[in-house]
């Protein structure tokens, strides 16, 4: 049989072409040190390369996210470590204000300084972590403890933080709700939270805060005991 000169060249030609696409590949193959190029070169192979590439990158995510639970963690504890000296402190001056040698002017001071020590612990709850959301807000965005009408300290989160996923089965609780950390405090059969605490025990010490030295004692006493529960 006679082939024309057309089909041969053009059959010549496209030998030529594919040639050159499989020395292309080739080449790129060498130089990428990767012997798949596209899933149809390797079905099955590139199917599995694209499991482990999944696993790869949560492995990486999983990796940032117990960074970030460490550094939560840390937060919350060196906060925590803060809201106890603070506390002790206000024992210390409770223990103090209860003394029969205290004056009036004594008590005053006692009760500036619990004030101060208020507005340290509103500070120090209201901080914020590594992604601008409220340390002990649980689930809320807003600050975790607000100020209302006369200075009186409120909890204004919600819900419980979620945890930090750490493997496809595994999360760490890195922090707690606000309200369970600084509340539900019990004194004198019902339940209170610390800075209501507080806040009454620099009231009752302040000048005209109490009408009676009984009063007062009992306050002192109230407030003691929730400053042990706390």
């Amino acid at each position: 049989m006679q082939i024309g000169t057309s089909y041969s060249y053009d059959h010549g030609s496209a030998l030529l072409r594919s040639l050159s696409d499989r020395a292309a590949s080739l080449q790129t193959t060498i130089s990428l040190n990767q012997r798949i190029q596209t899933p149809s070169d390797d079905p099955v192979a590139a199917a599995r390369i694209a499991v482990i590439d999944r696993k790869l990158g949560d492995m990486q995510q999983y990796s940032t996210n117990i960074t970030l639970a460490s550094a939560l963690i840390a937060q919350s504890d060196s906060a925590l470590e803060s809201v106890q000296t603070q506390l002790q402190r206000a024992r210390e001056l409770a223990m103090r204000a209860a003394s029969d040698t205290m004056n009036d002017g004594d008590r005053a001071a006692i009760s500036a300084e619990l004030s101060g020590i208020v507005d340290d612990l509103f500070a120090i709850v209201n901080q914020r972590d590594a992604r601008d959301t409220p340390l002990f807000g649980g689930t809320g965005t807003g600050d975790a403890f607000v100020r209302g009408a006369g200075g009186v300290v409120s909890y204004a989160g919600s819900g419980t933080p979620p945890g930090v996923p750490i493997s496809a089965t595994g999360s760490i609780a890195a922090t707690d709700a606000g309200d369970k950390l600084f509340g539900g405090i019990s004194v004198n059969g019902g339940t209170t939270d610390m800075f209501t605490i507080l806040t009454d025990l620099a009231a009752a010490l302040a000048p005209g805060g109490t009408p009676d030295a009984a009063t007062l004692r009992a306050r002192i006493e109230d407030g003691l005991a929730g400053l042990g529960a706390a």
